[in-house]
C-alpha cells in the first residue's frame, strides 16, 4: 500500500504538513515529491511508500524517459523471471517504451490486480488516472476552479473551512486522459463496451466537476471477456424442495448436478 498524489495548481506535500501526514499513513518507508511545470500550470507529484516488493526501495514518483508514474497496488502478472523487481519500476520500463497513446492503453489493458495509478507525459502535457476495474485500490478526486488533486486518501482543500470542494472516488470505469492546460476535458478508454450504468458514473463526474468526458475505445482486458461469461443461472430452491436430505449433504447432492459443478468450476478459473 503507498500513498499518491497529483495536485494541479494546488498544494502539495510541499506546502502542505496535514497532506504529507496523510499520505506517510499509507507509505512509510519512503517518501519523496517532484513539482512540474507545463505551460502555465504547476503540478506536484508525491508518494509515500510501503516497501513489500523487490530488493531494495523502488522510489516514487518514478520518472523513466518522458514520463513521470505514480502506482499504488499489485501487478499479478509480470513475467516470473522479473520477480525480484518491484511492480512499479517494471510498469514504469514498459510505460518509457510507449510511443503513443494506444501503447499506453494497451499495456493498462494488460496489467492484472488491484491498482490505482497516474502517469504523466511530460513532452506532451498528458495526464493519465485509472484505477483497476474492480476499483479494489482508491483514488479520490477533489477540484475547486482550476485546482485538481488526486490521491489515495480524501483532504479538504479549505483549510479556513470555507466552501467544501467537490469531492469523488475516480469510478473504475477505465483509463481517463486529459492534457493539464485543458482540465476540464476528458477522454475516457472505458475497460468494457459502454452500458448505462457507466453513462450513469460519467454524468456524475460532469455534474460534480464540471468536466466533459469523452468516450473513446473500450480496452477489454482478456479477464474481463465475454468468452467468461455464463448464461445459466439456477433456482436452488426449485432444486432442493423435492430432495430427502437433513441438509447435512446438501452441498454433496448440489455437486452431483453437472452444470452446477461446470459453473462453478469457471467461477474458480476467474479466482486464480
Amino acid at each position: 500500500m503507498c500513498g499518491i498524489l497529483c495536485a494541479i495548481n494546488c498544494d502539495g506535500i510541499s506546502k502542505s504538513t496535514e497532506i504529507k501526514n496523510i499520505l506517510l499513513r499509507r507509505g512509510p518507508d519512503f517518501s519523496s515529491s517532484v513539482i512540474v511545470n507545463y505551460d502555465n500550470v504547476q503540478m506536484e507529484f508525491a508518494c509515500s511508500v510501503l516497501w513489500q516488493q523487490g530488493l531494495s526501495i523502488c522510489p516514487q514518483p518514478f520518472e523513466t524517459g518522458n514520463f513521470l508514474i505514480l502506482f499504488n497496488g499489485d501487478i499479478f502478472n509480470m513475467p516470473c523471471e522479473l520477480s525480484s523487481c518491484s511492480d512499479t519500476e517494471w510498469l514504469g520500463n514498459e510505460i518509457s517504451k510507449c510511443r503513443c497513446e494506444s501503447d499506453i492503453c494497451s499495456i493498462i489493458q494488460s496489467l492484472e490486480g488491484p491498482f490505482s495509478l497516474i502517469i504523466y507525459n511530460k513532452t506532451t502535457g498528458i495526464l493519465y488516472v485509472c484505477r483497476d476495474a474492480l476499483g479494489r485500490n482508491s483514488l479520490i478526486m477533489e477540484a475547486e476552479d482550476s485546482k485538481f488533486r488526486f490521491l489515495s486518501t480524501s483532504y479538504n482543500f479549505n483549510a479556513n473551512g470555507d466552501d467544501v470542494p467537490a469531492i469523488m472516488e475516480l469510478p473504475p470505469l477505465g483509463l481517463y486522459a486529459f492534457n493539464v492546460t485543458l482540465p476540464t476535458e476528458w477522454k475516457l478508454f472505458t475497460w468494457r463496451e459502454t452500458a448505462y450504468t457507466m453513462l450513469d458514473e460519467i454524468k456524475k463526474l460532469n455534474e460534480i466537476f464540471r468536466i466533459n468526458v469523452s468516450v473513446e475505445n473500450y480496452l477489454q482486458p482478456k479477464w474481463l471477456c465475454n468468452d467468461l461469461e455464463t448464461t445459466r443461472s439456477f433456482n436452488f430452491y426449485e432444486m432442493c424442495k423435492n430432495l430427502e436430505t437433513t441438509g447435512n449433504n446438501l452441498f454433496e447432492i448440489l455437486l452431483e448436478n453437472k452444470y452446477v459443478l461446470e459453473e462453478l468450476q469457471r467461477f474458480s478459473l476467474l479466482l486464480e
